[in-house]
């Protein structure tokens, strides 16, 4: 098994300031857990003090600095996973079936 960085965060961080920038939002949800994106945040509450920026923490998910900084914090639960899950197999318009991936985390 190997580690591959898929800058994520970066992409996460750029498209926040993005939307603030462009004025597209009064409130924005971080859904990650992740530290990596800990440094935009106070920028942006200085930049654009007037935005919400609210923690989104994924199932078994949470970290103390991002919801110590964020202007409050969300919880995503098992059960709101479950009652979204997709169909074993979706058809799209063109007939092509995909199907998820045998293991599945949830």
């Amino acid at each position: 098994m190997t580690h591959e960085e898929k800058e994520t965060d970066v992409a996460i961080a750029a498209q926040l300031f993005e939307l603030l920038h462009n004025k597209s939002c009064d409130a924005v949800a971080l859904v990650t857990g992740d530290t990596d994106v800990v440094p935009a945040v106070p920028m942006a509450k200085r930049l654009f003090p007037q935005v919400q920026i609210v923690a989104a923490f994924r199932y078994l998910r949470h970290n103390n600095e991002l919801a110590r900084i964020a202007a409050r914090t969300i919880s995503l639960s098992l059960q709101l996973y479950q009652s979204h899950i997709l169909p074993q197999t979706i058809t799209l318009p063109n007939g092509q079936n995909i199907s998820k991936p045998a293991k599945w985390w949830v």
